[in-house]
């Protein structure tokens, strides 16, 4: 929707035009200024308000396209004002869309980055001239013809996320796959990757995908061996029509995030990635297979996925040899997390896995019952951990003095000489919580600080605190902090 054209003058004149003491006649020194200044001026008022500058003065009417570093921002969701019932306000945005990228194709030397972000999906089909897809007989959606329009404009930073997940998916202009300016790209809304076969993406650092429907695993190879240089790589509810194998292959990666993808695991998952620094993975189900040809820089890790229901009755221990497989492959990590379900996964195996020699901060989803009889043996192969943080608390002490009692039979060496650190959040005072306070400060010979993090009033805080500091400590130097939810918000 395009702004008012007198609520626009009046803004920028608010904010630009000034008059001085010494200047009681109003003469507007603003616009005598070279375009160089006034471009840079424009270049921190919102897309909304800079293209609305051109209503000033003929002065001001051809600035805006020639910012350095053009960056269209587009929200409908402020531009379309949502709380108000107006049946005019789609085909308004519409058209002042379509006003800003003509306009930008005609004048602007190049637009640095393009940002769209919608509420709805703009089905609306529209002709257009020149070739988008063969298939279309050249009519597209208002949301293909923009982004094709900002591709065409050698953009760097390319964003593009619709909040509507109802809609059937669209498919990306194909454009976007021979781009040899885009170097950031971040997708998301429920369109259709169909990676040609020849992909030249030869300056591109970072792209983020998010509800990207993919043909097959093949079209994903095909994508990232076509960036050349790329360093970030991220599948978020990715989906595929057709998926075997899901290979991931690249010397320049050093992020990797792989998030709820493929719910059922059926598929082998391939990684040959030498120069990762940087692993997340996190699936509702074990892949199939997971092949690891060189991994071996990964420094930190977050790893959450658990057998389904359908696994444990097909092959649960199986899967389970799988999980732990592709945890053991990361042996050279400094940090690693692994969640509630990665502990029930991993722990009847890892007996196989070779010491964490390098590790020094080891992160915990949610202990139960399964997780203290496995920590023990975590903490064992684990010889030079610094920090032990439980991220999600505790649900279940049953088995607590188990651990207790493992720990005394063996035990580990990072509590004798290492861990230095010790972190519990979501506390909540129970009982039990304590116990497991006490038994750290007890045992941890080179602890130097022990962190509670809690959502309990100051009150309640300073009273649990009373009783922690009557705790015995092993260590004299150790700090007991107590810090609140509230307060690191």
């Amino acid at each position: 929707m395009g702004p008012n054209p007198k609520s626009t003058k009046l803004l920028v004149q608010q904010q630009i035009l000034t008059l001085d003491d010494n200047n009681p006649t109003g003469i507007d020194r603003i616009s005598n200024l070279p375009d160089e200044i006034l471009c840079h001026i424009l270049s921190f008022l919102p897309t909304k308000y800079a293209v609305g500058t051109s209503v000033l003065s003929t002065r001001w009417k051809n600035l805006f396209p020639f910012i350095p570093k053009l960056s269209l921002n587009f929200d409908d969701s402020l531009l379309l004002h949502p709380h108000k019932e107006n049946p005019n306000l789609i085909p308004n945005f519409v058209k002042f869309m379509y006003n800003v990228m003509n306009r930008m194709i005609i004048t602007a030397p190049r637009i640095f980055s393009f940002i769209l972000k919608c509420q709805r999906d703009y089905e609306g089909v529209r002709e257009l001239t020149g070739e988008l897809d063969e298939d279309n007989d050249g009519k597209y959606s208002h949301l293909i013809i923009w982004i094709y329009l900002a591709l065409r404009k050698n953009v760097r930073e390319l964003t593009v996320h619709v909040e509507n997940e109802d809609r059937d998916f669209i498919r990306f202009p194909e454009r976007l796959f021979k781009c040899l300016s885009v170097m950031w790209v971040t997708i998301g809304g429920r369109f259709f990757f169909d990676v040609p076969t020849m992909v030249l993406l030869p300056n591109i650092r970072s792209m983020f995908l998010d509800c990207v429907m993919f043909p097959n695993g093949e079209a994903v190879e095909r994508l990232i061996s076509g960036c050349f240089f790329i360093e970030e790589f991220c599948l978020e509810r990715c989906d595929f029509q057709d998926l075997d194998v899901l290979k991931i292959s690249s010397t320049t990666l050093k992020l990797l995030v792989i998030i709820n993808c493929k719910w059922d695991g059926k598929y082998e998952v391939v990684l040959d990635v030498p120069n990762l620094e940087l692993f997340h993975y996190q699936e509702d189900a074990i892949a199939y297979d997971y092949t690891v040809k060189n991994m071996g820089c990964v420094r930190k890790a977050h790893i959450d996925i658990g057998i389904s229901w359908d696994q444990g009755l097909e092959d649960g221990p199986r899967y389970e040899a799988n999980a732990v497989g592709l945890v053991a492959v990361c042996s050279n990590l400094e940090t690693l997390y692994l969640s509630q379900n990665s502990l029930h996964a991993i722990q009847w195996y890892w007996g196989f896995v070779r010491p964490f020699s390098n590790l020094t901060t080891l992160k915990l989803g949610l202990i139960d019952d399964c997780g203290w009889l496995f920590l023990a043996r975590l903490l064992n192969s684990m010889p030079n951990l610094e920090v032990l943080e439980f991220t999600w608390g505790f649900m279940e002490y049953e088995d607590f003095p188990d651990f207790v009692s493992h720990v005394a039979k063996r035990e580990p060496q990072c509590l004798s000489s290492r861990l230095d650190k010790v972190k519990i959040e979501e506390f909540t005072g129970e009982e039990d919580e304590l116990s497991v306070v006490e038994f750290f400060l007890k045992s941890a010979k080179v602890l130097r600080e022990l962190e509670i993090v809690s959502d309990l009033s100051s009150e309640e805080l300073l009273n649990i605190s009373k009783k922690v500091s009557l705790f015995p400590k092993c260590s004299a130097a150790c700090e007991i902090v107590f810090t609140s939810t509230e307060e690191r918000k």
